[in-house]
């Protein structure tokens, strides 16, 4: 090793979108309706929601990559994920 390199503690975060598609929005819009987000691999979507201070059931579905995915999903850097709210009408 050379004379003043040194090793750092590197990230391994990994970097997604999230898109926030519905009424649902308005339950949280302290989060933005498209944006950046990390977190350590291997945590379920789930709990991402939660530590966005979004309920997870107030989420209909989950759409990833353009295809239908659960609530345990982990995402993977680069993926485009969209939140999905119930229909309501009146």
């Amino acid at each position: 090793m050379r004379k003043g390199f040194e090793v750092s503690d590197i990230s391994a975060n990994i970097s997604y979108s999230i898109a926030i598609k519905g009424h649902c929005h308005e339950f949280f819009s302290q989060v933005p309706e498209l944006f950046e987000h990390q977190t350590p691999p291997g945590q379920e979507l789930r709990e991402v929601l939660v530590n966005l201070g979004i309920k997870p059931e107030l989420i209909m579905g989950v759409i990833v990559n353009g295809k239908s995915q659960k609530k345990d999903y982990k995402p993977v850097s680069g993926d485009r994920i969209i939140l999905l709210s119930p229909p309501t009408g009146g």
